[in-house]
């Protein structure tokens, strides 16, 4: 018979007291873990993102996706790399090994690529952006505001920005914003007035499209759809715009139902716990919800 057996037997009343502070001390435990549907995992990827408009596939290739694969292969425990170049830009993804310090890994990234004299100026000016991909990129909460009477499209984006300023107080909420994730973002709202050229009545006046372009670029705002319609074309004051395009009503950039809406998308900070910061959103956004003004989908 062991020692602990005996002494198990001596003195019950220590064996109680063990086992008591083992289940104390397992339900605390418990109460105290935290809920998370995408838990925070250090995934061994980094993006650089590059923009470069106006150029081809292979200058994109030569000019950035190259030089930016050449420094991340300096970089300890990469694992492989791979990149896409467009007439856009590049897009340059490199996988890790697992236990990599990925913290450490993107800082060496950033701190190649603004070490070449090539790539340094696109990264100054943030035209070459290096980011780590993570779960606090996927939205925490995502809420449809759509209108169930007669509301505009600049009322609805009004309720929502409104709505937003009331959740930012819920503790938690994503604050550090980067050039590709947004601590909260706002879609929709916005009316857009179509111009429709009318080829017939383009070519009867000899009006190429790149005049109908520039007329419209450069004035930017109008009054009034009408006032659209009377404005002179840059190149040829004589004819106006809609003399040789039909100007449409605004239609809405989204909807929902057949209803004006806006989209509002939640991000969470690392830290936080996701079902408190997920209650503490729901809880506001009910409590907005009870003016009546308007239906949260």
């Amino acid at each position: 018979m062991s020692w602990l057996t005996r002494i198990s037997i001596a003195k019950r009343w220590v064996t109680f007291l063990i086992a008591i502070a083992i289940m104390g001390g397992s339900i605390f435990g418990t109460l105290q873990l935290k809920t998370e549907l995408m838990p925070d995992i250090e995934l061994p990827f980094v993006a650089v993102f590059g923009t470069y408009p106006g150029h081809s596939p292979r200058e994109v290739m030569n000019d950035i996706s190259k030089p930016v694969e050449d420094e991340i292969e300096k970089v300890d425990g990469l694992k492989h790399i791979e990149s896409t170049s467009t007439e856009f830009g590049a897009f340059v993804f490199a996988t890790f090994e697992y236990g990599t310090d990925m913290d450490e890994a993107e800082k060496d990234i950033q701190r190649h690529l603004e070490s070449n004299p090539d790539l340094q100026p696109m990264v100054q000016s943030e035209k070459l952006v290096v980011s780590r991909i993570s779960f606090e990129m996927f939205p925490l909460v995502w809420v449809t505001v759509a209108s169930d009477d007669d509301m505009s499209s600049a009322q609805v984006r009004a309720v929502a920005e409104d709505l937003v300023d009331r959740v930012s107080s819920v503790e938690g909420i994503l604050q550090e914003e980067t050039p590709f994730m947004k601590p909260v973002e706002i879609t929709g709202g916005d009316e857009d007035i179509l111009v429709i050229p009318q080829a017939d009545d383009m070519n009867s006046y000899g009006i190429p499209v790149s005049w109908l372009i520039s007329t419209l670029e450069a004035k930017g705002e109008y009054d009034s759809l009408q006032d659209l319609r009377d404005t002179p074309l840059l190149i040829d004051p004589a004819v106006k715009v809609g003399d040789v395009a039909d100007v449409v009503e605004p239609v809405p950039t989204s909807d929902t139902n057949g209803k004006p809406s806006v989209s509002i998308v939640w991000r969470k900070d690392s830290e936080a716990n996701t079902v408190d910061v997920a209650n503490g959103e729901t809880f506001t956004i009910d409590f907005d919800d009870a003016n009546g003004f308007f239906q949260l989908v």
